[in-house]
């Protein structure tokens, strides 16, 4: 069965160890009818994992934690949303985690972050994610970059907050666009509530692709359900609405030009930079896994020679118009 209408919700939860508040926020989340969930803070810890997975209707992906009051990130897929499944990777510190799957045949990768607090800490964590994010993403046509970032993106911020060049490196490299200024420029859009419970700040972003913004339909700030007359979070979940049948396709299916192979410098430099990507592919356990990444390194090597020698086709053709 194919989706038209994919809806998105990403929260930092402030834990999620407390079977109460779990149980209201998965039966809150599955009300609304929610897609995908990207949760931030969860402090889950891996040896409890069937406990959190027995509350949530649907498929779970889970980066632990070695803390049950810190970190933590999950996606949470609902049942009966109709996707395939890639792979997934997620990172040691129970920080970041990213999903590769299929909605109704176009490939989307979903990345889940929870940056630290500290400047230096969170300075070398977006240094490590953004060749984490390059590297482990299958589309980088349908990106969905969320979470947590635990910074300012105001130019005012920039000059004490180091870490915030290298967020805005992460979204020049990977081509992202903030889906909040993209829909609502003139509203500021606080995700973050102070002490008397007023939104304050703009820590939580959703980051997405070009491509992927051409099918945003809404995007609200939401307040979660109380906890025993207690906010559940000093956070405001963001949900994000997508029309798929917006997306544009990109460049339909790559087939690979085989008289490529015909090619000694193609055959050369291909055999040197698969050498290069070694270490890379040799760390995936899964075979199916290193084989997507093979593949996914041969297409991005060949796309780039093509464009390489049809540059230099032209130029030399302008030569001769010269002459």
């Amino acid at each position: 069965m194919s989706n038209d209408l994919l809806k998105v919700f990403s929260l930092n939860a402030r834990g999620l160890n407390d079977y109460n508040k779990r149980t209201i926020l998965y039966d809150w989340l599955q009300d609304l009818d929610i897609d995908i969930v990207l949760l931030q803070e969860t402090h889950y810890v891996e040896s409890k994992e069937y406990m959190y997975n027995a509350r949530w209707r649907g498929h779970s992906y889970h980066c632990f934690s070695n803390s049950s009051s810190s970190r933590g990130v999950s996606v949470l897929i609902r049942n009966g949303f109709s996707f395939d499944f890639c792979n997934y990777h997620r990172s040691s510190d129970g920080r970041k985690i990213l999903l590769n799957i299929k909605i109704n045949d176009i490939l989307y990768s979903i990345v889940n972050l929870y940056a630290p607090n500290k400047i230096g800490d969170r300075k070398a964590f977006f240094t490590t994610t953004n060749s984490w994010v390059r590297k482990f993403a299958l589309s980088k046509e349908n990106l969905l970059v969320c979470g947590d970032f635990n910074c300012k993106l105001d130019e005012k911020h920039h000059c004490f907050d180091t870490s915030i060049s290298k967020l805005n490196s992460i979204i020049k490299r990977c081509r992202l666009v903030d889906s909040w200024i993209h829909l609502n420029e003139s509203k500021v859009g606080y995700t973050w509530c102070n002490a008397q419970h007023i939104p304050s700040s703009r820590i939580d972003y959703i980051f997405i692709s070009d491509n992927f913004s051409l099918s945003i339909d809404s995007m609200t700030l939401r307040n979660c359900p109380q906890v025993k007359n207690n906010r559940m979070s000093d956070h405001l979940g963001l949900r994000i609405d997508f029309i798929l049948s917006k997306l544009k396709r990109g460049n339909g299916y790559w087939k690979m030009n085989t008289s490529h192979l015909l090619d000694r410098e193609y055959n050369i430099n291909l055999r040197k930079f698969l050498k290069e990507k070694e270490i890379e592919i040799n760390e995936l356990n899964c075979p199916h896994e290193r084989w997507e990444t093979i593949k996914h390194a041969i297409k991005e090597f060949s796309i780039e020679l093509s464009k390489r020698k049809n540059r230099n086709l032209k130029n030399r053709l302008s030569i001769l118009k010269i002459k």
